[in-house]
């Protein structure tokens, strides 16, 4: 039998698993930053919608909803260079291909019903097409998004 320490036993697995979450995971891509800003269409404050930062190898997101004065704060932005999307979805009002029908054949009402409907252009729906970029440092930070048509 192999001799694996000096007490002639094999150290436990658990001891294992311990020093591989204590040691190994704290420095896989854990640092995050606090981005604050407005997101602006045309320079004016977008009044709704979703805005997505994805990390430069699109292994980290982090999403925050726009406020009617075009508000976000993103609490968890991986630190780096990101991606930066901006995603709108159309009032109940405006048909959509994943509208669903009401029991009375209303259409349900959706978060965006009443909201004012302002369409992004399709190159900032992505991470993939999206021109926007920025580099998030650790801590708190100001950014705002600017789209234009």
């Amino acid at each position: 039998m192999p001799n694996h320490s000096a007490s002639g036993r094999r150290p436990a697995p658990w001891i294992l698993l311990v020093f591989f979450v204590g040691f190994a995971l704290p420095g896989c891509g854990g640092r995050m930053g606090t981005v604050k800003g407005k997101v602006l269409i045309s320079g004016r404050p977008m009044p709704n919608g979703t805005v997505a930062f994805v990390s430069a190898d699109g292994q980290s997101v982090d999403t925050s909803e726009i406020d009617a004065e075009g508000n976000y704060t993103m609490r968890r932005a991986p630190v780096g260079p990101v991606k930066i999307s901006v995603i709108v979805s159309p009032p109940s009002n405006i048909p959509s291909p994943n509208m669903k029908m009401g029991d009375k054949g209303g259409r349900i009402k959706s978060e965006t019903a009443g909201k004012k409907f302002v369409p992004v252009p399709e190159r900032y729906r992505s991470s993939e097409t999206t021109p926007l970029t920025y580099t998030v440092t650790s801590g708190e930070q100001s950014h705002n998004v600017e789209i234009e048509p």
